[in-house]
């Protein structure tokens, strides 16, 4: 018989820290005939292993949960609900001495404080306490010593996928279980079944309350508790869904029920009501202005993630030892550091103001090996902090580029390590930076309308070449040695570009100490070469890209100049580069005819406005050949590209903002439908190796309900616990912009708010745990393709930063380790011994990527169990760098879907 499911989120409403605890000091183990140690009794499941399920309480736990989950969160099944414990930590940071140092000198002194309360949800009226029945046991089993007294030793109890409430009200069942480690609880009405009957009291909260996007709140002393406008449908007797109506009902001040407009009582229900936390840390501010603008961020190996951007909030919240504490202009830079595995105002590590008493306007950063953060845009300021030995300390003209630096492992002043000014007698701006530490030399490029612009001797081009009324701007490309002080600095400066006018906002700089920029243009005579994919303007505004050698003699420096286009406007906004200098360039265009390639993704323009380019240049190759790979990338409203990142295996990932409703989806993302406003967010993955829509490895929506949300750029984690995430910052003015639970701070409700997120890139049904061993390239890392859904027998597990054409195993398993397993330099995290092991060949590419069919198949019990698997891999000939050539990537958690 059919049922409904109505699906609500709960581990949204803990966490401060992502370690399980466990007070009673229980001893896990994964088989009844494992021989208990003294060590096994200490241990506790580490953080990163998974919750498997729920476990059935056989008197090991001295409460009346008959099921209890045990993890990141706790949850309590009792016999009328449930009780699920809210932790909030807050860190106390004070500035590390020299007679007191920190494993991470710029975090201080952390002292830590937690909070912690109860939220309790109760099913009332019902026809007493409900029989709890486990459901799909899993091959796992847990074992509790406690104690010396072997009489309270429980052994051999069972762990379940899934958790019923039977016939808790007539005809209704209530059911608990597990979607990508996160608990669900599903109400289950059969035709017939009133739901009016239904009714839940919540104890732990101040108050109920509904919003006008029909999301329930409930408040506690940690803050809201937001459970989301449920989505909801009925089957017909041929599974076909239909979507009908539901919201919530408050009964009172304690109790809230359902109700549904337009449900055939006679069919089946599906009510999905998603339950999250979120907390409020913000800047009290002036109104009528925007607030804050995020404009670049990083994501690090450990996970933390840094943003830079600008901010007018005089409010905005600094801590304890910045270079900065006080707001000085209209607008000042604002850098920060985050640390997403605390929670509330726990995230925020370190963070400060740059800037003088004008306006600044941050454009890009870049962070290094050791943590310095490089900083460049355009300021006004008179007084902008300058370091002792800059090239120049004085503003110039209407507005100067600047470049900053800043050690977050200094305190106060001494964070500036180097900061100058950069412009001549007019408008000068600095789009992007980087900055090689071991030869001490800075790149920068950008805009200019100073006709004495400083130029080096050395330069390309040592003339302003001209430009309109209205925008006379050529590019610069700008190269100072910090080595150096004062005029020595400058080591190489030139212009580019026509007589009209461009605009420089791409930067890489290759392994061969090679310059490349693009951006637009308007010059029908902006330099290119004899080599150039296309040497003719092609319509009002074509991209450009061009490579610069400055080593050599002026004459002999332009290496490589094309532009990029079609009949109408275009413009090249970010890009990337490959091993051998390949170039991905992504931005914008109004062009029907931009050139693409066979196979594309997307061959047609579909913008309304316009539609993002994603397009790859190999200037090795001759004439048209160049464009190995092109694509259009949007629908049928308006879609703009800002970011761009490439990983190791050549996946092209972009984030930008759209208005089309129907901008292209990933089954199982995050979120597949346009949230209304003027503009969502999108990110989206493709690998251009692929072909047709197989290019499409991830794509999301990102945003709001109400609000316009922008998206700006993008981080990516070289090595890290997941290599496939990516970290995302924007704007929105939406006030419903989605959060996690425990965030830094909610969306405002009046002005422009920067926003910072991460997603794992992953499909629903997929989630990762444990960390990878290193090999030679790496940590290799698992990701999935499409969802788990049963009987899909395209499922595929991949795996990237694998050895070059290398071998390996696959394994696969119905348990997790309970603690990483050593073995020859690498940590397994599969339960070897849970009854069900297999062991798969597979082989990489030579990008090192590995591509694995899992097909799901099997009946309807194997919905909601989870199965766990690992890439183990043999180094070649070509990399043996680890122990015995031996590495591995971090674990991976499956459930089957419906």
């Amino acid at each position: 018989m059919l049922a409904l499911a109505a699906v609500a989120s709960l581990v949204a409403v803990v966490v401060s820290h992502r370690q399980a605890t466990h007070s009673d000091a229980e001893a896990v183990a994964h088989r009844a005939d494992s021989a208990p140690t003294s060590a096994a009794r200490d241990a506790a499941i580490p953080a990163a292993t998974p919750a498997v399920g729920w476990i059935e309480n056989r008197g090991q736990w001295d409460h009346p949960a008959r099921f209890v989950l045990r993890g990141a969160l706790s949850m309590f099944l009792e016999p009328r609900g449930w009780t699920v414990d809210l932790v909030e930590r807050t860190t106390e940071l004070r500035a590390a001495t020299p007679d007191a140092p920190t494993p991470r000198a710029h975090l201080g002194d952390l002292r830590t404080e937690a909070r912690a309360t109860a939220l309790r949800m109760t099913f009332t009226g019902t026809r007493g306490a409900a029989q709890l029945d486990g459901m799909h046991p899993l091959a796992c089993r847990h074992n509790y010593f406690l104690g010396s007294d072997p009489e309270r030793w429980t052994t051999d109890v069972p762990v379940f996928a899934q958790v019923r409430y039977a016939d808790l009200y007539r005809g209704v069942d209530v059911q608990v279980r597990l979607q990508d480690g996160t608990p669900e609880y599903d109400l289950l009405l059969q035709p017939g079944a009133d739901l009016a009957t239904v009714a839940v009291r919540v104890d732990g909260a101040d108050g109920l309350r509904l919003e006008a996007d029909g999301a329930l709140y409930m408040d506690t002393s940690l803050g809201p508790v937001r459970q989301p406008a449920p989505t909801t449908w009925q089957e017909d007797p041929a599974g076909a869904r239909e979507s009908v109506t539901c919201r919530y009902v408050l009964l009172d001040e304690q109790h809230f029920g359902f109700a549904v407009d337009g449900w055939d009582p006679a069919l089946p229900l599906t009510i999905d009501p998603g339950l999250q936390w979120s907390t409020m840390v913000r800047g009290a501010t002036s109104t009528g202005v925007p607030r804050t603008q995020l404009r670049a961020v990083h994501l690090a190996d450990d996970g933390f993630v840094t943003v830079c951007g600008g901010t007018f909030d005089t409010q905005y919240p600094t801590t304890a030892g910045a270079y900065q504490t006080a707001h000085l202009g209209s607008s000042d830079l604002c850098l920060s550091w985050f640390d997403p595995t605390q929670t509330g105002a726990a995230q925020l590590m370190q963070s400060t103001f740059i800037g003088g008493s004008g306006s600044e306007i941050a454009a890009a950063f870049e962070v290094d090996a050791t943590g310095v953060v490089t900083l460049c845009g355009q300021t006004n300021s008179g007084n902008f902090p300058t370091s002792t030995g800059a090239y120049q300390s004085t503003a110039g003209g209407r507005a100067d580029a600047f470049v900053v630096q800043i050690d977050p492992s200094q305190t106060g002043a001494a964070q500036l390590t180097y900061g100058t000014l950069l412009g001549g007698a007019d408008a000068d701006f600095a789009t992007r930076c980087t900055f090689d530490g071991p030869s001490g030399l800075l790149t920068l490029i950008g805009d200019t309308s100073s006709t004495g612009f400083p130029t080096t001797t050395n330069a390309f081009d040592r003339s302003f070449n001209g430009g309109s009324v209205a925008f006379p701007f050529d590019s610069f490309v700008v190269r100072l040695d910090l080595t150096q002080t004062g005029a020595a600095q400058l080591v190489y400066s030139t212009f580019f570009g026509g007589t009209s006018w461009e605009t420089s906002t791409a930067l890489v700089v290759s392994s061969k100490d090679w310059i490349g920029i693009g951006g637009e243009t308007v010059s029908t005579d902006l330099p290119v070469t004899s080599t150039a994919y296309d040497q003719t303007q092609n319509g009002m505004a074509d991209a450009f890209i061009t490579w610069f050698n400055p080593n050599f003699v002026p004459a002999l420096q332009l290496r490589y100049s094309t532009f990029l286009g079609g009949s109408g406007a275009d413009a090249g906004v970010a890009m990337v580069q490959d091993a051998n200098e390949v170039v991905t360039l992504t931005g914008n265009t109004f062009s029907a005819d931009f050139p693409v390639t066979a196979g594309a993704f997307d061959p047609d323009y579909t913008g309304t406005v316009t539609d993002v380019f994603v397009t790859q240049i190999d200037p090795r190759l001759p004439g048209d050949a160049q464009l190995v790979f092109s694509t259009y990338l949007g629908e049928d409203g308006s879609d703009n590209v800002f970011g761009i990142i490439r990983d190791d295996v050549g996946h092209i990932t972009v984030v930008g903002d759209t208005s089309s409703t129907t901008f292209p989806t990933s089954v199982g993302t995050h979120d597949d439908t346009y949230n209304g406003g003027p503009s969502d967010v999108y990110v989206t993955r493709l690998d251009p190796l692929k072909t047709g829509a197989a290019q499409l490895v991830y794509s999301t929506y990102l945003g709001g309900g109400v609000g316009g949300e922008f998206g700006t750029d993008l981080g990516y984690a070289v090595d890290g616990n997941n290599k496939g995430a990516v970290a995302i910052s924007g704007e929105t003015n939406a006030d419903n912009f989605p959060v996690t639970p425990g965030a830094f701070a909610n969306p405002g409700t009046v002005n422009t708010d920067g926003f910072l997120a991460t997603l794992d890139m992953l499909p629903t049904g997929v989630s990762v745990y444990g960390e990878g061993s290193r090999g030679c390239r790496g940590v290799p890392w698992v990701s999935a393709l499409s969802t788990p859904n049963l009987g899909n027998s395209s499922f595929m597990l991949t795996c990237g930063n694998a050895p070059r054409l290398g071998a390996g195993l696959l394994i696969a398993s119905t348990g997790p380790a309970a603690a990483p397993i050593p073995i020859e330099g690498i940590d397994l995290w599969i339960d070897l011994l849970s009854g069900s092991t297999v062991f798969l060949p597979v082989f990489s590419d030579p990008r090192g990527l590995s591509e694995q069919f899992v097909p799901i198949d099997g009946d309807g019990t194997l919905i909601g169990l989870s199965f766990y698997a690992q890439f183990v891999w043999v180094a070649t000939g070509l990399e043996t760098c680890p122990p015995l050539g031996l590495s591995a990537s971090n674990g991976v958690q499956v459930t089957i879907l419906p």
